[in-house]
């Protein structure tokens, strides 16, 4: 991969092949030591702020939270392996006391800032192409199929898990080595403002927007306001500078028009006709569903639904233009399984329950419902939906769209019971009764172990579950309560048995 001419050109002093020195952190923060200097070997392999995880190399960032003080923790984390602390400057002296004098200490006026400081400045010195995905459904999942896609050829990382706010993407920007061909960040938003804050960070060399849906409503104001948020990651697009967005002949691409010039290439994906890559079928076989694209050429991808199939889409697209051929991003998008709580099937209590229950909006919710509606007929599927969080004053009328939904559902396929569950959801239950015929139904405040009882003891064993909700529901829980007394979870990837091929001609 073609590298940066400015970053292989310009010395960075305190760096080696692929990471800076203690004294490189110092001298991009402005902070002091606290006691003797570092010894000038003492290198730094990025940053970390929790002492329950491995700090081997790291600087430990001490930052203060609501429930935790990381100045407190100092101890446990150089036995965790860090290799540096970073300190509040009212706290030093008392810090400096209670570690070993040989680990290196830089006192600065406020950890938090100095982490974005130092991110921002190690981010100037790397030099592989820095791609940064965003978007109200699909980021996580997007990551790791375009970081699938790319390793095989190329030598990279990926932002771990959903570091995608103004902690973890600092921590992903420093933990990237600076010679690695690429990274792969998640950049998040729950309010206005925040992804054009962390793109100034990142400075992406190519962005991906998944879909702009009715997620964070109760901040973003509008789904205009959520588009122009998500789309504001492209203003600080670094040469190339290529967008690669769903194609929803919306609100998003009328978003990305009105930057014009600014974006040396716009790609787009999905099922719509006028996308640049478009997903035109879809059929199951064995593990995986099989997608075909318009240009003839298919990949296998063992996540279930239609919405999968364009973040893999998304991805494809991406590592293309990253000079990965089409084969080799196939072939590792088709390594990829299903995430913990990312339509993962689990096994507890005689019940196979389909776990998609990390997070939930209308959108992401519908096509939750449309991966059920593509299962077998012969295999009845129960609801346990919950509350979809953060959706401002129109919060109870998408919860009855919900409700309407899932008797739409249940009127085409076995739904042999339907349960709702939050304060919200009664909207959706409402709803739902008015509507459906004959399925039972189930209403509950929240997620208990009696919840999880009752719905065992209505449904036959085999019977496949699925979960959804927004993560503060804490719907998840239901499977560890299914059966208490049963052996270890255990997790399978996800597998809808779907045979039919699915055509997409939507417009």
């Amino acid at each position: 991969m073609e590298a940066q001419t400015a970053d292989e050109s310009t010395p960075v002093a305190g760096v080696d092949a692929d990471w800076p020195t203690a004294a490189w952190y110092a001298e991009a923060t402005g902070g002091r030591w606290v006691g003797l200097p570092p010894r000038d070997e003492v290198r730094v392999r990025g940053a970390g702020i929790d002492t329950r995880e491995s700090l081997d190399g790291r600087v430990f960032v001490a930052l203060r939270g609501r429930h935790a003080d990381g100045h407190d923790h100092l101890e446990a984390a150089t036995a965790a392996g860090a290799s540096m602390l970073l300190v509040e400057t009212t706290k030093a002296e008392r810090c400096r006391r209670v570690v070993p004098s040989e680990i290196p200490m830089l006192a600065v006026a406020d950890p938090r800032t100095a982490l974005a400081t130092a991110a921002r400045a190690w981010r100037a010195t790397l030099a592989g192409r820095i791609v940064a995905v965003t978007g109200s459904c699909g980021k996580t999942t997007t990551k790791r199929l375009l970081h699938a896609a790319l390793r095989r050829t190329l030598r990279g990382v990926a932002s771990p898990r959903s570091f995608n706010n103004d902690l973890g993407v600092p921590l992903t920007l420093l933990s990237i080595p600076r010679h690695a061909d690429y990274a792969v960040l998640e950049v998040g938003t729950s309010g206005p403002g925040e992804i054009a804050q962390l793109a100034s960070l990142v400075r992406p060399h190519l962005a991906i927007i998944t879909m702009v849906g009715r997620a964070h409503l109760e901040r973003l104001g509008s789904i205009e306001g959520i588009a122009a948020e998500k789309a504001s990651l492209l203003d600080r697009l670094t040469a190339p500078a290529v967008a690669v967005v769903r194609a929803d002949g919306g609100v998003l691409e009328a978003a990305v028009a009105a930057r014009g010039a600014r974006i040396g290439e716009v790609v787009t994906f999905g099922h719509a006709k006028r996308a640049t890559v478009r997903v035109v079928e879809r059929r199951w076989d064995s593990d995986a569903q099989v997608v075909r694209l318009a240009d003839g050429r298919r990949f296998r991808l063992r996540l279930p639904g239609a919405h999968q199939a364009e973040n893999a889409a998304a991805a494809i697209a991406a590592a293309v233009r990253l000079g990965v051929s089409f084969e080799s991003a196939a072939a590792g998008i088709a390594s990829v399984e299903a995430e913990a709580h990312r339509s993962v099937e689990r096994i507890a209590g005689g019940l196979r329950f389909l776990d998609d229950a990390y997070n939930a909006n209308p959108d992401s919710m519908r096509a939750a419902l449309e991966m059920v509606a593509e299962f077998e007929n012969d295999a009845p599927t129960a609801l346990v939906l919950g509350d979809m969080l953060e959706l401002g004053p129109e919060a109870a009328a998408m919860h009855a769209a919900m409700g309407r939904a899932v008797a739409d559902l249940a009127a085409r396929r076995p739904v042999p019971l339907a349960v709702f569950v939050g304060p919200l959801s009664a909207e959706a239950a409402d709803a739902f009764e008015a509507k459906a015929t004959g399925v039972p139904c189930l209403r509950a405040n929240e997620a208990t172990p009696e919840l999880a009882r009752a719905i065992a003891d209505r449904l036959e064993p085999g019977t496949r579950v699925l979960l959804k909700a927004s993560r503060g529901i804490g719907l998840e829980r239901i499977v560890e309560w299914a059966d208490a007394a049963a052996p270890p979870l255990v997790e399978v990837r996800s597998r809808p048995a779907s045979t039919a091929a699915v055509s997409s001609q939507r417009d």
